[in-house]
């Protein structure tokens, strides 16, 4: 019998990180300094992602289009005490500086 907990405890552990390492639905779009829109498409929850061409200078204008809820950083590597959380189906301003972001 203990064989048999053992395997379901891992079994369910399995499902319980593929379930928080899923990726989220919707996208979440962004400006670049040189004000080209960059989106990401059903962006993985759970893991920072560093926003493509903001490592020069940082992005601006997102807008969280999924059910999740983001936090952006001004930093890259999700770093820094700069952030803004983003609710679903947010969006905020110009002034609102990104180079990095996490779903939960």
């Amino acid at each position: 019998m203990r064989a048999r907990s053992g395997i379901l405890s891992v079994v369910g552990f399995a499902i319980f990180n593929a379930l928080c390492a899923a990726a989220t639905t919707g996208t979440f779009t962004y400006q670049t300094d040189e004000g080209e829109l960059k989106t990401l498409v059903d962006p993985e929850s759970g893991k920072c992602i560093n926003l493509p061409d903001t490592t020069e200078s940082p992005g601006h204008s997102p807008s969280n289009d999924t059910p999740a809820t983001a936090i952006v950083f001004l930093e890259e590597h999700c770093d820094g005490d700069v952030y803004y959380v983003l609710g679903p189906s947010k969006k905020a301003g110009e002034r609102l500086k990104v180079r990095s972001v996490i779903f939960s």
